[in-house]
């Protein structure tokens, strides 16, 4: 087994500092338990009182001990009273620059290597040698702990010092432990302590100097500050990107919504096409029909005047009283049959032709009127992209 345990002298700095009566609070009830049914049977209660709030008036009672005096000749020397302090206790509190209290912990062992004996007696001695090493530090209350890794000492008080100008004595924590001081202090508690014939030997990775503590606390603060800054370059990172996403999220819409309404303006022109080409062809139905019904007529007619003229043909006396001249007959006769052998039935059939052109060139011209407006309006159906 080790025969020497850690010893660690450990000032409340940075997060751990007592800034105001609220902070001053916390830590006394921390210290002696204060929560309610916590039980308090491993607290030993070295200095001072073991209630929360007679704790807390023996701070107001040993701020004005300490500073009444130097606080009525401040203000006798102040001609505007907005300058003068009333209560210091509260002043203090309010100052953010300054620390209401003070917290020194001190331990002997650790988890890895406790003394197993009862150490009350040396922190004790402990407070006692403190008091002759440390004039300028005024202790309130001290707690022995016995419920933790190991026993274990807190030590609440009010540094002070003498100032030449403005307030004469104040609270000063920056005064009373410098870095030379600290250090003397903290070698000067460790020395000359021997228990039941163990040493004590300089605890680790706690026992700092104020200059060590502000140096580590800087170094944590940097690290958090850098990991701090990481994570609000991600979080902008992640933000761009959502607006990024967001952006592109709305075009697409948009596109869409252009898309859709393009079908639909294209779908009305479609139906307006599909409308006119039901009335156009209609109408060129009507066309052929009237056409073929015109075509049928006139071969009727022409049926009639051919009827009409055999039978006047083979009427001699028609054709004598017309012509008056029987060898005017004959010669009419002659000439008729060279006509109605010219018109044969490829006569007939180059008639019926000549119609169905008529009739199909009719249909190119509307085909082409369709055609052209399908071009204005851009209704060609490769032309029109439906994928949404």
């Amino acid at each position: 087994m080790n025969n020497k345990f850690s010893y660690t002298f450990h000032i409340s700095n940075g997060k751990s500092s007592i800034k105001n009566k609220s902070t001053l609070t916390k830590c006394i009830r921390h210290n002696i338990r204060g929560y309610g049914n916590n039980d308090t049977s491993n607290i030993k209660v070295l200095v001072g009182s073991s209630n929360v709030e007679d704790v807390k008036k023996d701070f107001e009672e040993v701020y004005f001990r300490l500073f009444h005096s130097a606080i009525e000749e401040y203000n006798k020397n102040q001609k505007r009273k907005d300058r003068r302090i009333l209560d210091y206790f509260d002043h203090v509190s309010n100052d953010n620059k300054t620390d209401i209290a003070t917290e020194i912990i001190i331990q002997v062992g650790d988890k890895n290597n406790k003394p197993k004996l009862d150490f009350t007696n040396f922190y004790l001695g402990q407070i006692e040698r403190f008091k002759k090493k440390c004039p300028n530090f005024e202790i309130v209350h001290a707690s022995l702990h016995f419920d933790e890794t190991t026993p274990h000492l807190h030590i609440l008080g009010i540094p002070y010092g003498e100032y030449g100008r403005g307030l004469s004595k104040r609270v000063s924590k920056t005064k009373v432990f410098t870095k030379k001081t600290l250090e003397e202090l903290q070698n000067n508690m460790r020395e000359g302590y021997n228990f039941v014939n163990q040493n004590i030997k300089k605890g680790r990775n706690h026992d700092f100097s104020v200059a060590e503590y502000i140096r580590i606390q800087k170094n944590i603060e940097e690290k958090i500050r850098k990991e701090t800054e990481k994570l609000l370059r991600e979080q902008e990172d992640i933000k761009k990107q959502n607006e990024e996403l967001f952006k592109k999220q709305n075009a697409l819409k948009k596109q869409k919504l252009n898309l859709r309404n393009r079908v639909r303006e294209i779908d009305n022109k479609l139906r307006v096409i599909d409308n006119k080409l039901r009335v156009i062809e209609r109408n060129i139905e009507t066309i052929e029909k009237n056409i073929k019904i015109e075509y049928s007529n006139s071969i009727n007619r022409i049926n009639k005047i051919e009827c009409d003229f055999k039978s006047m043909y083979n009427d001699d006396k028609i054709l004598e009283r017309v012509f008056s001249d029987k060898s005017m007959v004959d010669m009419f006769k002659s000439q008729y049959e060279e006509i109605r052998d010219d018109i044969s039935q490829e006569t007939r059939n180059k008639l019926r032709k000549q119609k169905n052109n008529d009739i199909d060139n009719l249909m190119n011209i509307e085909r082409k009127k369709i055609e052209e407006y399908k071009r204005q309006n851009g209704l060609y159906q490769n032309d029109v992209n439906y994928d949404l």
